[in-house]
């Protein structure tokens, strides 16, 4: 029984995250041609520009990606449901046009104040327009997720994704526009897209409006704007901080060793997407989701551990193939970045007891002592020292936030899963040793000799998972490795 639940559960991860990493392999093979044509201080603008999706996301999305949530699985009716998803969408429309406005008015000041120059003012007017636009496909990207639909979730997101790609290379590369041409790109993808989502909700979706749906979402999601403006802090204050006391160049780096890094973002996102509904499912049978998910966070653990391992292990590679010479000094920062978001999986695995317990406002709490201690390293190191530490602190901030969040569900005694602790140690005391020696390895030998080691490094992180199973699990695997056997050779 347990291994049939912990199987649909990765399969709905596999299904996320299978459309996801392919439009990013994508992308990654047109970072060369992109690399062709925009310098490290382009991408230092567009990571500048990224910096007010990040930042404005979380304030005019209102905390609806945690409130829709709480609302949605109040009523198994449909009508409800609908109402949530509509509801949501109205308002967001009123928060979207406050933030065009204010952001059109504050432009030059903007552009002054994350760019140096007023010149950049146009640029952010239309990325404005196409994080609005983001914002408003929210509720119908939960719609979806929450709905279980990943098929169709993925075929809107993989269609949205590719548009805004080919758009950048008919702006950047064929007409040549430089970063102008890649605003225009993802401004025009991103309201493809919009509109992809919206076909895909609308037909199952009777459009109802309902005050005290409306309501809650906000009485909900207000306290959450907090949360992820935390979050934004741990991710992104360090760019901020480093153009103040750096070129941009040194920012574009960062930005392209963060296209690589945080291809880890995609396989956790689609854990998190399905791990939501499937923990929300056990509410009313508790009981059997003690082991059952105590299981679930040693494979998490065990799984995208090895993820993790596998990006400080390719990053060098994989940054000199696929980048011009003058960025690959970015590839010191993929493995750190990815580690980071393997913590922001082990985050999520820990958050079972507070949506258990209707405690979401500790959330914020957690958040806001990972981002202090955040901004205060960026703060006092930043200076110091070139592009990598941004990396280094965003992984801390992560790594603080899971600590923390799991401290908080033993001292406010919530809901917890039976968690085998010995065995978890030791996976990660093994990975933390594998991570160490590839990372100087990569840093201090030469490209062709650490070439020649990584299939001895992969082979040896493989040898130390298997010895972490038990005879039980190895038999599993072996028995799953058959069966897939059988049905390809057939």
């Amino acid at each position: 029984m347990l291994k049939k639940q912990v199987t649909k559960l990765f399969k709905g991860t596999a299904i996320y995250g299978l459309g996801s990493i392919a439009n990013k392999f994508l992308s990654f093979f047109l970072l060369p041609i992109f690399t062709a044509y925009l310098t490290p201080s382009d991408y230092g603008i567009i990571a500048m520009l990224g910096f007010i999706t990040f930042l404005a996301s979380p304030v005019f999305l209102l905390g609806f990606g945690t409130s829709k949530g709480v609302v949605y699985y109040e009523s198994e009716d449909n009508s409800w449901k609908s109402s949530v998803t509509w509801s949501a969408f109205v308002i967001l429309i009123g928060s979207v046009t406050l933030l065009i406005i204010s952001g059109f008015l504050l432009s030059k000041e903007l552009s002054l104040w994350l760019l140096k120059d007023a010149k950049y003012s146009l640029y952010i007017k239309l990325h404005l327009i196409t994080t609005s636009f983001n914002i408003l496909t929210n509720p119908f990207i939960l719609r979806l997720q929450f709905e279980q639909k990943a098929k169709s979730y993925v075929i809107a997101s993989t269609s949205g994704a590719l548009s805004i790609i080919l758009f950048n290379v008919l702006f950047v590369v064929v007409l040549q526009y430089g970063v102008f041409g890649w605003v225009i790109g993802s401004l025009i993808g991103q309201i493809f897209g919009f509109f992809l989502f919206l076909l895909f909700v609308v037909k199952g979706t009777p459009f109802k409006i309902n005050k005290t749906v409306s309501a809650r979402l906000l009485k909900f999601g207000f306290p959450m704007i907090p949360s992820f403006i935390f979050l934004f802090a741990i991710e992104h204050s360090g760019k901020y901080f480093f153009q103040m006391f750096h070129e941009l160049d040194g920012l574009g780096l960062y930005n392209i060793g963060a296209n690589f890094g945080n291809i880890m973002l995609l396989p956790v996102s689609a854990f998190s997407t399905a791990w939501y509904p499937y923990f929300q499912s056990y509410i009313n049978n508790k009981e059997e989701a003690k082991l059952l998910f105590g299981q679930i966070f040693y494979y998490y653990l065990a799984g995208f551990g090895f993820l993790a391992v596998c990006f400080f292990l390719f990053a060098k590679p994989a940054i000199l193939l696929f980048t011009q010479e003058s960025f690959h000094l970015a590839f010191q920062i993929v493995g750190i970045l990815a580690l980071g978001q393997f913590f922001v999986g082990v985050f999520n695995n820990f958050l079972v007891g507070v949506y258990y317990a209707k405690k979401v406002y500790l959330i914020s709490v957690v958040q806001f002592v990972s981002a202090a201690i955040v901004v205060s390293l960026n703060y006092f190191l930043i200076p110091l020292y070139g592009f990598t530490i941004i990396a280094v602190i965003v992984t801390i901030g992560f790594g603080t936030m899971s600590i923390f969040m799991q401290w908080v569900n033993v001292k406010q005694k919530l809901w917890q899963p039976i968690y085998n602790w010995p065995k978890i140690m030791l996976l990660i005391i093994n990975y933390g040793v594998v991570i160490c020696i590839v990372y100087i390895a990569s840093m201090t030998l030469s490209t062709t000799i650490y070439l020649l080691l990584t299939p001895v490094f992969l082979i040896g992180t493989l040898a130390l998972i298997w010895l972490n199973f038990s005879k039980k699990e190895r038999n599993t695997v072996l028995a799953s490795i058959s069966k897939l056997k059988k049905k390809y050779t057939s």
